[in-house]
């Protein structure tokens, strides 16, 4: 079956398993798409992005982050290739805004919250932060 870049055609989990084989993105990124099983809310495909990279805390030492979306059945039926990589697109979004997040700071502090449902970096502690910086610049 040949692939549609767009339109109406559905696409298949085995044209996506394809074309997720043949993703590149930066060093220490790779790609894998599984298919999903959910008795209640019905099958589909789990689309996983695995990055290796430094950590903050100790920036020698790397470990492994996945970001794992899954695609429901209902949505798999109607995506095609591009609605399949405008997925893919705003999942790597999410994760670059996330790493800019963890590694942006002044004075060794975070300016933006990388996990903010942890609530981690108290809004006032942003404001001591640039406060200090504004009198020292």
């Amino acid at each position: 079956m040949k692939l549609h870049l767009c339109g109406t055609s559905d696409v298949t989990y085995i044209e996506l398993y394809g074309i997720v084989e043949r993703l590149t993105y930066k060093t220490g990124t790779s790609f894998v798409l599984k298919p999903k099983v959910d008795l209640a809310h019905g099958d589909g495909a789990q689309l996983q992005i695995i990055q290796v990279l430094p950590t903050v805390k100790v920036p020698h030492h790397l470990t492994e982050i996945r970001l794992v979306k899954t695609i429901t059945s209902d949505k798999l039926i109607r995506m095609d290739v591009m609605g399949f990589m405008s997925f893919l697109h705003e999942m790597l979004v999410k994760m670059e805004v996330h790493e800019v997040n963890e590694w942006l700071q002044l004075d060794g502090m975070v300016l933006f919250d990388p996990h903010p449902e942890q609530k981690q970096y108290p809004v006032s502690a942003f404001r001591r932060i640039l406060d200090r910086w504004r009198a020292t610049a």
